[in-house]
């Protein structure tokens, strides 16, 4: 049992360095949280980052949630797992897996040259599995909904999101703007930003990790005629704009590293 001091309160991952990178592709890889003793702002909002890391702009988002008018509803909650997520995204290579089962190694350089994937995961789902569905059966649901953002208008809610794989993606979430909290330096310490983006879309390069807010803002109404209220439950997909990550064995689509996020009631509603 090995015995470590935690670091900073953040999103860590932690993987296989052995014959890097087949190991991690392989699947001997995953994420570390590790809560601050300290992570209030000044202010009193909870934020899930040490007090020590804080920004001027990061605890400038967190105090707004709930008080400012753009932010009408909740603050963000500490200890809730609806508002606090982890995306792990990963690849696989068939044809690569296939031969190191046969008992082929193939690491370094060449693996990466050679690598050519034809599935895409979110937390080891793809497509379909990555959220829940009427359908959805109940020895897959918890899988699905430990992904799946569900809240009302007004509950903010973290995204963990880091790389596992070799592949770059472009999430991209219809809805809202996410707010960029974190990133890693070259040490993989992670640092909270200075200057806080909305992002449309968010690029996650192999082994990167970022900390990204879902504010659940209700979004503005398109002019339409007749007028007519859109009805709750509002939902929205979450997809990759690294377009062939949103397919599956070479070609079914949409498959791959999609999911969805739903907003189930305005902010006042009980």
């Amino acid at each position: 049992m090995p015995d470590f001091v935690a670091p900073v309160g953040g999103s860590y991952l932690y993987h296989d360095p052995y014959e890097p990178p087949l190991n991690r592709i392989l699947g001997l890889h995953g994420a570390f949280i590790v809560d601050p003793a300290l992570g209030t702002t000044v202010a009193g909002s909870a934020t899930p980052f040490s007090r020590a890391m804080h920004t001027p702009q990061i605890a400038a988002v967190f105090d707004a949630f709930g008080r400012h008018p753009r932010f009408p509803g909740e603050r963000w909650k500490a200890g809730d797992p609806a508002r606090d997520k982890l995306w792990l995204f990963s690849q696989t290579d068939s044809a690569i897996n296939a031969r190191v089962a046969s008992g082929y190694r193939i690491s370094g350089q060449a693996l990466i040259d050679a690598f050519l994937p034809d599935y895409f995961h979110i937390n080891g789902l793809s497509g379909f599995d990555t959220a829940v569905h009427d359908t959805t059966a109940s020895v897959d649901r918890a899988a699905a909904q430990a992904i799946e953002p569900v809240g009302k208008q007004g509950q903010p809610t973290l995204l963990r999101v880091m790389n596992a794989g070799l592949c770059t993606h472009s999430a991209h979430i219809h809805g809202n703007h996410l707010f960029e909290c974190t990133e890693a330096d070259a040490s993989g310490v992670p640092y909270c930003e200075t200057n806080v983006y909305e992002r449309d879309v968010w690029i996650m390069r192999p082994m990167d990790r970022k900390d990204m807010i879902l504010p659940f803002e209700r979004p503005p109404d398109v002019p339409v005629w007749p007028p007519r209220e859109e009805p709750f439950p509002l939902k929205y997909v979450m997809h990759c704009h690294t377009e062939m990550s949103q397919t599956a064995g070479g070609g079914n689509y949409p498959q791959g590293l999609v999911t969805h996020w739903t907003m189930t009631s305005p902010i006042y509603a009980f």
